[in-house]
């Protein structure tokens, strides 16, 4: 018998590997689309020279929130740029989908953890 002390686990905090692979797959998937179809919108409206609907506004804005933090500024920076050429670009946005996974499981795991805190609720009774 040893007399250890339990440290919490490591791995408590991290998401399980099946979570994280597919949340980052749809992540990144979903960020790149919405990017590209708001380059499109935009494009698409350029020559008019006309303002964004509501709807191109909205794309745009869920399109931005997704790419941000990690890939808006892996974009601005040019060490980022010189470190990562070309198709290594690409390391940004799966380390921006990658933080979004984390942090995301972070607030599952919150919610559950208050939800379980806060015991069951009563029944109504009839």
């Amino acid at each position: 018998m040893t007399n250890a002390i339990a440290a919490p686990s490591v791995r408590v905090w991290l998401p399980s590997r099946a979570f994280f692979l597919v949340f980052l797959s749809i992540h990144a998937a979903v960020s790149v689309a919405l990017l590209a179809y708001d380059i499109q919108l935009g494009m698409a409206r350029f020559d008019s020279g006309t303002s964004a609907p509501a709807f191109e506004r909205i794309v745009s804005l869920v399109s931005t929130a997704l790419i941000t933090p990690v890939f808006t500024a892996a974009v601005h920076s040019p060490t980022v740029g010189a470190l990562f050429p070309g198709r290594l670009g690409w390391v940004a946005l799966l380390a921006n989908s990658a933080l979004w996974a984390v942090v995301c499981w972070w607030l599952v795991k919150a919610v559950r953890g208050l939800r379980s805190a806060q015991g069951p609720k009563a029944q109504p009774s009839s």
